[in-house]
């Protein structure tokens, strides 16, 4: 059985990769075309989606060979969206905004774990008024 898991999440990982590079490919041809062009915003947005579905689907197409296809396509795009926007907030160079997102990504994460298992919240209760 852990081989099976383990052959299951390298293909996830492979189609993810996979993924990634083609996103990264086409976004930076496309970063060619508007230097060259003069394209509309509203144009520039829509090729940046397309591009992005497409590597999405390239590495579903190359990395469902067997079954389950549903369940690794949804992690192929999770984990694509995750690393894509991480690569791009760096570039940007917006790294306390990825800080607090990965923040509220565990906040959340810890929150519904929590919930499934069937304890409370953990909340911290406010500190004790030390003036009197």
């Amino acid at each position: 059985m852990e081989k099976n898991e383990g052959k299951f999440f390298a293909n996830i990982i492979k189609g993810t990769i996979l993924s990634v590079i083609c996103a990264l490919v086409g976004i930076l041809i496309f970063a060619f075309i508007i230097k060259i062009a003069n394209l509309n915003g509203i144009v520039i947005k829509a090729v940046n989606q397309f591009i992005k579905i497409l590597a999405i689907f390239l590495g579903c197409f190359f990395m469902l060979k067997e079954n389950k296809g549903i369940i690794k396509g949804v992690f192929l795009g999770v984990f694509f969206t995750i690393i894509i926007y991480l690569i791009f907030a760096l570039v940007l160079g917006n790294k306390n905004e990825i800080v607090q997102k990965i923040n509220s990504m565990l906040d959340y994460c810890e929150t519904k774990s929590n919930e499934l298992a069937g304890k409370e919240p953990n909340y911290y209760p406010p500190l004790p008024d030390t003036n009197g």
